[in-house]
């Protein structure tokens, strides 16, 4: 029985005896458990009408209130991991006093206010209120009930004094309706005497082939934390991310031991290249990026081709371009040939693994990771590729 029914029966027989509580009041009281928070939770992601199964993440949440902060009124730290086959991915997202900073696949991206107040102001929803899982934060569901009380698409039903697995609690029932459909069904369960959320569910599009059910089961016996109020604190906390990953130095050396950065590029005969970070390969694959206006391509290009002759096992070949000039890519490549793939329009690898100079060289074994890397070219080109690529074929 989805929890959907269930927490809808626990609370049944207070329908008709408080209907009226404005939902504004309950608000308040989850506002009042962000001043200095943090707990668990789990995130479970459902698709009933797909065959994918669920999605579960583990969220770490800590938050704090602060008055001195005009954009937010909050500072917080979020971790979250997810189990996947290739492995645990994890990532973070931090805010305080206008910066924020966000970290996944290996990339730590970075805004501050002072810097390009853009991302804050001019784009809706503004950056600071678009991290992922930070509507689980107590300010965040506070906010996001005042809004669905004042949506008109939007029926709420408000039991302030009720009981959820035999604790007293407080719940918000919803329904919002889009054009005569129902477009959302959600159950909010809080403490009643502390406000803390309990349990979330949203129910989208339900009975539809996009339906997703979305379910949050919150731990407040968390081991206590606190976000931090500037960088040196956020650097201490989290070392090893800002040494390798930092967008400001993030370089190609940093990619040896994870997994290749997804790809989606255009082929030279017109088809779409894809890959997925932490899908395999059939076998060691050889990437070679090339900006065709450096006078070393041409030899590079034979140099690799060479060396893809001599491994002692097989291996293939994918020409990365930056140019989207596909005469240009095929006068210097001649015939693809068989195991080799030819991309244009490069420049998105580039940016995603650091690339800073022309050619680099990317070895990536058959399980997805990236094996080593060779930046530029010298005349020793050749027995590198050989030894690295039969390196990762181990």
């Amino acid at each position: 029985m989805r929890l959907f029914i269930s927490v809808s029966a626990l609370i049944g027989l207070a329908f008709s005896l408080s209907a009226q509580t404005p939902a504004s009041l309950i608000a308040e009281k989850v506002r009042s458990a962000a001043t200095a928070y943090c707990a668990d939770a789990s995130f479970e992601v459902q698709l009933p009408q797909g065959n994918d199964g669920e999605v579960l993440y583990g969220v770490a949440l800590t938050s704090e209130s602060d008055s001195t902060d005009p954009l937010l009124g909050d500072r917080f730290i979020i971790d979250w991991t997810l189990s996947t086959p290739s492995g645990e991915s994890r990532g973070f997202s931090a805010y305080f006093d206008g910066n924020l900073y966000r970290y996944r696949d290996n990339r730590l991206q970075e805004y501050h206010m002072q810097w390009d107040s853009i991302p804050f102001t001019a784009i809706n929803p503004p950056i600071h209120r678009s991290s992922q899982f930070q509507n689980l934060l107590p300010s965040m569901l506070a906010d996001e009930i005042q809004a669905m009380e004042a949506d008109s698409t939007y029926s709420l039903r408000v039991y302030p004094d009720t009981v959820f697995n035999g604790l007293p609690a407080s719940v918000i029932k919803g329904k919002q309706e889009v054009n005569g459909y129902t477009a959302r069904n959600i159950v909010y369960v809080f403490d009643a005497a502390t406000g803390r959320p309990v349990f979330l569910e949203i129910e989208s599009s339900p009975g539809t082939i996009s339906e997703q059910i979305v379910s949050v089961r919150y731990d407040s016996a968390a081991v206590p934390s606190s976000p931090v109020a500037s960088e040196e604190e956020l650097i201490a906390r989290y070392p090893d991310v800002f040494e390798r990953f930092r967008e400001s130095n993030f370089r190609l050396e940093n990619l040896a031991g994870t997994p290749l950065p997804a790809i989606a590029l255009p082929t030279t005969t017109g088809e779409r290249y894809a890959h997925h970070r932490g899908e395999p390969f059939r076998a060691p694959t050889i990437f070679v990026v090339l900006d065709p206006s450096v006078a070393s391509t041409p030899d590079m290009i034979s140099a690799v081709r060479k060396a893809a002759g001599s491994i002692p096992v097989a291996a293939d070949i994918v020409w990365v371009f930056v140019t989207n000039n596909v005469d240009t890519v095929e006068a210097l490549i001649g015939s693809v040939n068989p195991g080799e793939h030819a991309l244009i329009n490069g420049r998105s690898m580039v940016r995603d693994c650091g690339i800073s100079q022309f050619p680099a060289t990317i070895i990536v074994s058959a399980d997805g990771n990236v094996s080593d890397v060779i930046m530029g070219y010298n005349k020793d080109i050749t027995s590198l590729v050989i030894q690295k690529t039969a390196i990762a074929a181990m």
